[in-house]
């Protein structure tokens, strides 16, 4: 309906030649819990266990610890978070390793994501070269995944000192007619990032000419 709204639109000769496109950006909270990168290792493993079925009894040995509650370890001591970092690290990567080649979306997806979150949460190198062991990576990485109940959740900021975690709705609005063109709910990105996100939504129907971030011309009508 949206879609057929703005062709009727171009059709009419409501929108056509230089069209002036103001865009608005919301933030819209997430409606997954926010998780610390244990939690989130844990629930892509539970995720992808679940979706897998049929695994080898001793990795499901292995895995069925990490697929209830939050383990009952010294929270406290680094060293008992580095060894529970470590056999989800390890658990994790047998898991992938055990579901490569299975191309049933329903396993797929976990099991993207639970690579990701290794890849964006963890690293091992010469720290320490004493201790082998992987850690959690210092500084956030890029689009990084904060829950996995809503996986599509992402850091975003309402100012440079106001953060919040979820998603962005981006509106584009033509200036002369005041008709709203686009609506967009997507992951929360950088101000520098939206608009390659949102033009790209804007190309409607094979109109959208010059993606160009405030002017475009309009064919049709």
């Amino acid at each position: 309906m949206f879609e057929r709204t703005v062709e009727r639109a171009v059709e009419r000769g409501v929108l056509r030649g230089k069209v002036t496109a103001i865009i608005d950006s919301s933030p819209v909270a997430g409606a997954g819990a926010v998780a610390d990168t244990y939690e989130l290792v844990r629930g892509f493993i539970a995720k992808l266990a679940r979706a897998a079925g049929g695994l080898d009894p001793d990795l499901a040995r292995r895995v069925e610890p990490l697929c209830g509650g939050k383990p009952d370890i010294d929270w406290d001591d680094p060293e008992a978070r580095r060894d529970h970092l470590q056999e989800l690290v390890a658990v994790g990567r047998a898991l992938l390793a055990a579901v490569e080649g299975n191309g049933d979306p329903a396993v797929t997806e976990p099991a993207a994501l639970l690579a990701a979150v290794v890849a964006q949460d963890v690293e091992q190198g010469p720290e320490d070269p004493d201790d082998p062991r992987p850690r959690i990576r210092r500084g956030v990485a890029p689009d990084r995944i904060v829950s996995h109940s809503d996986p599509e959740m992402r850091h975003g900021r309402k100012s440079p000192s106001r953060r919040f975690d979820g998603h962005k709705m981006h509106v584009l609005t033509d200036e002369g007619s005041e008709m709203v063109l686009v609506c967009c709910l997507i992951n929360s990105l950088t101000e520098g990032e939206w608009a390659g996100t949102v033009w790209p939504c804007g190309i409607l129907l094979g109109r959208w000419r010059s993606p160009r971030r405030t002017n475009g011309s309009w064919s049709g009508g």
